[in-house]
């Protein structure tokens, strides 16, 4: 995960992908009335990759708490 504009959730414990390595989990604290940005992958981090090495077409993932 990388950080973007506006808040980036609080870490609540460590990452983790499941047993199948199919589900990666993230813990985190949430506020209300908060917008999160967050990114997975970018120009030059790559971290979430396919079995096969193809990584995640770099993203940006937004939501906002009630």
């Amino acid at each position: 995960m990388t950080r973007a504009d506006g808040a980036f959730p609080e870490s609540a414990g460590k990452p983790a992908w499941d047993t199948e390595g199919k589900v990666w989990s993230f813990p985190v604290e949430l506020k209300p009335g908060t917008t999160y940005r967050f990114g997975l992958n970018a120009e030059d981090l790559y971290g979430f990759q396919d079995r096969d090495g193809s990584p995640l077409r770099p993203m940006i993932v937004s939501f906002r708490t009630r």
